[in-house]
């Protein structure tokens, strides 16, 4: 039981890292200029998105372990969205014709 518990909130710093962070600063700074409470707001809009981010991962991950999708599918999905997006990198102009 306590793997679960560290594996959960392990799984959630990982999702607020990547996604929630580089955004922090732009989200913050124009929060900040709108003028009612100098640090409510910016709370509120790092608090929310941060719950929002975890929420929909999780009911994510609810969906497909109810519907029965093996891992390895989202292995290969993920494989193939990286090599798409390295690819896309290495030939801009190919990806500029595609879009």
């Amino acid at each position: 039981m306590t793997l679960l518990i560290v594996s959960f909130l392990a799984g959630v710093l990982t999702i607020m890292a990547p996604c929630i962070l580089p955004l922090l600063p732009i989200v913050v700074g124009g929060s900040i200029a709108g003028g009612q409470s100098r640090w409510y707001r910016p709370l509120v809009i790092a608090g929310s998105l941060a719950v929002s981010v975890t929420i929909f991962t999780l009911l994510l991950k609810a969906t497909t372990v109810l519907l029965g999708v093996p891992t390895s599918v989202w292995n290969g999905v993920s494989g193939v969205i990286v090599i798409l997006l390295g690819l896309s990198l290495l030939f801009p102009a190919g990806w500029e014709r595609l879009a």
